[in-house]
């Protein structure tokens, strides 16, 4: 019998944007300054990610929250699931190497809160779209580090606001 996991998010999205301030002016070199160079808006979803029969390994970075490494970001469009779409001459998301995460048990019938966050300025995305997370995750550490077979764990739908 197959297990059967679950993906649930509350989605409270939060985000920081803000207006650029004029030129900074140059310090005086015997003070310590700070230059402003920007900020970008930040999205957080969390996640509530239920293991079923067996557990589950999750590949998360940082230390104070369980933020997901790896995870990817889908749109709905024309019917079908994509991944979100990235500007043309904006950057190249970079490949994720399992071996460096911190692998985060999910224990079986248990759940565990996990954060998924993006910078809008890495997608093209539009208020209002319909997007999801997929998770990959493994039964276990040995097959997470070797990036053996993956248990594909899609999200609900939630929109950007």
């Amino acid at each position: 019998m197959k297990a059967k996991h679950v993906l649930v998010a509350t989605i409270p999205a939060f985000f920081i944007c803000a207006t650029p301030l004029p030129a900074p002016q140059p310090a005086a070199s015997s003070r310590p300054s700070i230059d402003f160079r920007y900020v970008r808006t930040l999205f957080r979803v969390a996640l509530d990610i239920q293991a079923g029969d067996t557990p589950l390994v999750i590949p998360v970075c940082g230390t104070d929250v369980e933020l997901l490494c790896g995870a990817k970001l889908e749109v709905l469009s024309s019917q079908r699931w994509v991944s979100a779409p990235t500007p043309r001459d904006g950057p190249i998301l970079g490949g994720f190497s399992v071996d460096r995460a911190k692998a985060s048990v999910v224990q079986p019938h248990s759940s565990t809160r996990f954060v998924y966050q993006f910078a809008k300025h890495v997608f093209e995305l539009s208020k209002g779209q319909q997007l999801r997370v997929v998770v990959n995750a493994w039964p276990d550490e040995v097959t997470m580090r070797a990036n053996g077979p993956s248990i594909r764990i899609e999200g609900p739908t939630f929109q950007l606001p």
